[in-house]
């Protein structure tokens, strides 16, 4: 979601501290409370990281604003559940007890996924005169997407795959965004964070949209949207309890299913 504001070029930088490339010691100081940029890009999953990514490779001023943090995915239980599970932030109960789960984290879900490149559905998109042949093409060719030789499917797959056959049904493997030569096998550490790399997620274009001059700021929770008269100029958010104000040319709402509605219902509200 893109919200115009009026173009401000103020724009300086010198607050901001060097981000590492790999994300692996993200250190960025709060923002100068006067900087002005061309984006402000909220939310780090897929859908940001590519904004932000194709916006700054683009020549544009971009900061993208992270609620979780930047640190090395581990693979660990611990871990995955501070990024996906903490109730009332990533986890959620509906009143049919279906459980939704969001990552908080640089690379958003993507980082806590099963890594399952599904195509989107052409026939559904041509309908409405959308033809994303192009796009998936182009998608093919910059991401790893892969079907797992056997060496590398798990266990439970395996068992489901010779239920299927069983029954003669028509069981395929599915496709997969990995690195094949840097996965490992009975590693099954894919929903914890991949340690390995062998997973893409979102980090990767976080990762270029900095090699490209993009800033990154984590732990800061966008709360809600600056604007005069009907025109968003920029975000307020909240770091280490700290509250700040961010001028833009121009906001990309990009925190989620459910992120991106609640700034929205408070911006609506305090119009």
């Amino acid at each position: 979601m893109t919200l115009q504001a009026p173009l401000n070029l103020n724009y300086k930088l010198e607050n901001f501290m060097p981000v590492s490339s790999k994300m692996s010691s993200v250190s960025v100081e709060a923002l100068d409370p006067h900087l002005s940029v061309d984006t402000i890009v909220v939310g780090t999953g897929p859908g940001g990281a590519t904004v932000a990514k194709t916006l700054a490779e683009g020549g544009q001023s971009v900061v993208m604003l992270e609620w979780g943090d930047a640190a090395p995915l581990r693979g660990e239980f611990g871990q995955m559940i501070a990024i996906a599970a903490v109730p009332g932030k990533s986890a959620f109960v509906h009143s049919d007890m279906s459980l939704l789960m969001r990552g908080i984290t640089a690379g958003g879900s993507s980082a806590i996924n099963f890594a399952t490149a599904m195509p989107p559905p052409q026939a559904l998109f041509q309908k409405y005169g959308i033809d994303l042949s192009d796009n998936i093409k182009a998608l093919r060719e910059q991401l790893p997407i892969n079907i797992l030789p056997d060496h590398l499917v798990g266990p439970m797959a395996k068992r489901i795959q010779s239920g299927a056959h069983a029954l003669d049904l028509n069981w395929q493997k599915l496709e997969k965004f990995i690195h094949i030569d840097q996965c490992r096998a009975a590693c099954q550490r894919c929903t914890y964070g991949c340690p390995y790399d062998a997973k893409f997620t979102a980090r990767d274009f976080v990762d270029a949209a900095t090699t490209a001059s993009a800033k990154l700021l984590t732990g800061a929770k966008v709360s809600q949207l600056s604007h005069d008269n009907g025109q968003v100029h920029g975000v307020e958010y909240t770091k280490d309890g700290v509250r700040y104000k961010l001028n833009a040319a121009n906001v990309v709402l990009a925190a989620g299913g459910i992120g991106s509605p609640r700034i929205c219902i408070v911006y609506t509200r305090s119009r």
